[in-house]
Formats: C-alpha cells, sequence, structure tokens
C-alpha cells in the first residue's frame, strides 16, 4: 500500500540527466500508484460499508425472526413444498424432453429397419452383406433406442410422481 513517488528517488542532477523517456515512464509510474492508492482507499471504504450493512441486516433479521418467529416456523413447510415443487416439476420437464428424444430415435431406427428389408427383398439380394449389415446396424440401433425409451419412460413416470406428491404438500 506505500507506493512511492518514484521520480523523488532520483537527485536533481541526477533528474536533469534522466533519458525523457524514463522521465515520462517515472511520471507515468507515480500516476498508476497514485490510482492504486485511491482504488484501495475506496476499496477499503466499500468493505467498511458492507460490514455495517451487513451488520444492521443481521440485527433487523433477528429482531423480525423473534417478532415473527412462530410464523416463520409454521410458513416454512409450505414454501419448502413449494421450492420441492419447482424442482420436480423442473426433473419432469427434463424427464419428458428426454422420452421425446428417445421415441423419436427409435421410430428414426425403426424406419432404418424398414429400408434396409426393403432393399433386401427389392433387390432379391437376401444373401448380400452389405445389405445384411445395414440390417445388422438398424436392429441394433432399434433395440437400444427402445431401451432409452424404456428407461426415459420409468425417469419421466418417477420424476411425475415425485412432482405431484410435491404439489399435493403445498395444497394441503
Amino acid at each position: 500500500r506505500d507506493h512511492r513517488n518514484f521520480s523523488k528517488m532520483a537527485s536533481p542532477q541526477q533528474e536533469e540527466e534522466l533519458d525523457p523517456r524514463i522521465q515520462e515512464e517515472l511520471e507515468r509510474l507515480n500516476r498508476a500508484a497514485d490510482e492504486i492508492n485511491s482504488l484501495e482507499l475506496e476499496l477499503d471504504d466499500s468493505r467498511a460499508s458492507f460490514r455495517q450493512l451487513l451488520t444492521e441486516s443481521t440485527q433487523r433479521l433477528n429482531m423480525l425472526a423473534k417478532k415473527l418467529g412462530s410464523c416463520v416456523d409454521r410458513a416454512r413447510p409450505y414454501y419448502q413444498a413449494r421450492r420441492e415443487a419447482k424442482e420436480a416439476q423442473i426433473e419432469t420437464q427434463k424427464a419428458v424432453q428426454r422420452f421425446d428424444r428417445a421415441t423419436s430415435m427409435h421410430n428414426a431406427a425403426k424406419e432404418m429397419v424398414a429400408v434396409a428389408e426393403n432393399g433386401l427383398l427389392k433387390e432379391g439380394h437376401t444373401f448380400d452383406t452389405t445389405w445384411q449389415e445395414m440390417l445388422n446396424h438398424a436392429t441394433t440401433k432399434v433395440n437400444e433406442a427402445e431401451k432409452e425409451r424404456f428407461v426415459s419412460e420409468l425417469a419421466h413416470q418417477a420424476t411425475a410422481r415425485k412432482f405431484n406428491e410435491s404439489e399435493q404438500r403445498v395444497k394441503m
């Protein structure tokens, strides 16, 4: 915090002999040091104001807690239930989106299987390895998508149940 005046470090004779560029840099350094000192003082003032405000707010909150203590204790479960309901709603929305994506992937994979089967039957290449690989790949994708759809459906059901339960607690 002790930012010195750097140009005063040189004696009057040395100052005359200093290169003007060095003198200019020393002046810039002094201005920067002054600015740092000013900002540090402002920071100290801001911190003191914050501590004062925090102390006053804490005292007011403590007074209100004493005055309204039982009311706050009785209302707390309601607001806790509202917060939980909101969180459950968000989780349910995410589960719905996951289920929708899984359903779309499942439908697209089933279309791939249909295209591969049609290609095999249409051209009469029942033992063509390329069509067989495509069909195997498409079938694998259908199975993966079906599994994801099932898992996401269970997750959606669980989050929807949790949301409904939390909504019921809010209504009590």
